[in-house]
């Protein structure tokens, strides 16, 4: 398929670990942040890992490529290195989130 097949496959699990990740963020508390940031990463490259075996052993007509779960696995990883970078001002807008909720 060539290299934009590869781009959509890291923009696609690059924001299937983002929506996880910030889900993690505005729910739980930040203590633990790191830890939930890499479960979160290796569920996300299991899960595209699974998905490219299941479509080598369940179709005819599509293989696993490797290069496909390199491209998840850099997806996942740029989405969790972002989350980690931008982890303070994320915190401080989950706190004004929840300062605007509880007014109302």
């Amino acid at each position: 398929m060539g290299v934009s097949d590869k781009v959509m496959h890291g923009g696609a699990y690059f924001g299937l670990a983002l929506l996880w990740i910030f889900f993690a963020v505005f729910t739980y508390q930040e203590k633990k942040l790191l830890s939930r940031i890499v479960i979160i990463s290796i569920a996300s490259i299991v899960f595209g890992i699974f998905i490219e075996v299941l479509q080598d052993v369940l179709t005819n007509y599509r293989q696993l490529d490797l290069y496909d779960i390199l491209a998840n696995g850099i997806g996942v990883l740029a989405a969790g290195f972002a989350t980690w970078i931008t982890r303070d001002y994320l915190i401080r807008l989950k706190a004004k989130i929840n300062l605007f909720l509880l007014k109302k």
